[in-house]
C-alpha cells in the first residue's frame, strides 16, 4: 500500500507539473527513479501476498489471472494513454494514472486481510530437541 501511494503521489506531482507547464528534466528523472524503486519493492511483495490471499487451491488460477491482467495492461495501457493524451492532454493522462493508483489503494484498504488470512501475533519458537548430527560428508563418501 505504501508503494502504491508513493507511485500515485509521484504521478500526481508529474501531472500537476505538466498541467502548470513547470515540468523539468530533473523531475522526470526523479519520477522514473521513484517508479523503478517502488516497483522493485512492490512486485515481490505482491507475488508473495497472492498465495496467502487466495489459498493453495486457487493459486494457479490467481497467478494466471494476474499474468493475463498484466499483459492486457501492457497492451491496452498505451492505447488508452494515447487516446487520453490526444483528447485531454498529456497532463490529464498522467493525472488519470495517479487516479488508477488511488483505486488500488482504496481496494487494498477495503481488504480485511488479517481476518481473511487469519494472521495472529507469532509465538516465540521453541528449539526442537534433535539428536546431534554424527555424520559428515566425508564419512558418507567413504561408505560408498
Amino acid at each position: 500500500m505504501v508503494t502504491n501511494t508513493a507511485l500515485g503521489l509521484t504521478s500526481l506531482a508529474i501531472g500537476a507539473a505538466v498541467l502548470t507547464h513547470t515540468i523539468a528534466m530533473w523531475q522526470i528523472f526523479t519520477a522514473a527513479t521513484i517508479f523503478g524503486v517502488m516497483t522493485c519493492l512492490e512486485n515481490p511483495a505482491r507475488m508473495a501476498f497472492v498465495p496467502e490471499l487466495v489459498g493453495i487451491a486457487l493459486i494457479l488460477p490467481a497467478v494466471t489471472t494476474n499474468s493475463i491482467m498484466a499483459n492486457v495492461g501492457r497492451t491496452l495501457g498505451p492505447v488508452v494513454a494515447a487516446v487520453l493524451a490526444h483528447n485531454f492532454g498529456l497532463g490529464w493522462c498522467v493525472v488519470a494514472n495517479a487516479a488508477s493508483f488511488a483505486l488500488v489503494v482504496a481496494a487494498l484498504l477495503a481488504l480485511d486481510v488479517a481476518a481473511e488470512i487469519g494472521w495472529t501475533i507469532p509465538l516465540k519458537r521453541q528449539r526442537a530437541d534433535l539428536p546431534p548430527c554424527r555424520c559428515s560428508m566425508s564419512a558418507n563418501l567413504a561408505r560408498k
